[in-house]
């Protein structure tokens, strides 16, 4: 009778050191699965440390558009500022053509001047000879 609650009691001590091996086991599990999330977390931070990064490069992009946009229009300025250029010196091109025209003008007046002094010296002249001629045309023939 002895040696059966002896030997009962060794089974109940197996089934205890039994449950105890699997209650390891689960914990072990669980140990593995909590090391599982921590990695699956760091990754998950990885992640969205990269999104964020593709983030910055995007914004990156857009800035280098921005400055070439910025470029072509410095260029479009700078050539806007040759055309005034260009339109400024039409503009002093045509006022000296202007002035020339009235120089040209004011030298065929000029022409006319000399003409018409001409003209009044050989006035003078044919005044002269005809005094000249009256002086020595006999009493009878005036």
């Amino acid at each position: 009778m002895h040696a059966l609650r002896v030997m009962h009691a060794s089974m109940h001590a197996l089934r205890v050191i039994s449950a105890s091996t699997h209650a390891l086991r689960v914990i072990s599990a669980s140990m593995c699965a909590l090391r599982f999330m921590r990695a699956s977390m760091h990754a998950l931070r990885f992640m969205h440390a990269s999104m964020h990064a593709l983030r910055f490069m995007r914004a990156s992009m857009h800035a280098l558009h921005f400055m070439h946009a910025s470029m072509h229009a410095l260029r479009f300025m700078c050539a806007s500022m040759h055309a005034l250029c260009v339109m400024r010196a039409s503009m002093h091109a045509l006022r000296f053509m202007r002035a020339s025209m009235h120089a040209l003008r004011f030298m065929r007046a000029s022409m006319h001047a000399l003409r018409f002094m001409r003209a009044s010296m050989h006035a003078l002249h044919f005044m002269r000879a005809s005094m000249h001629a009256l002086r020595f045309m006999p009493a009878c023939q005036l």
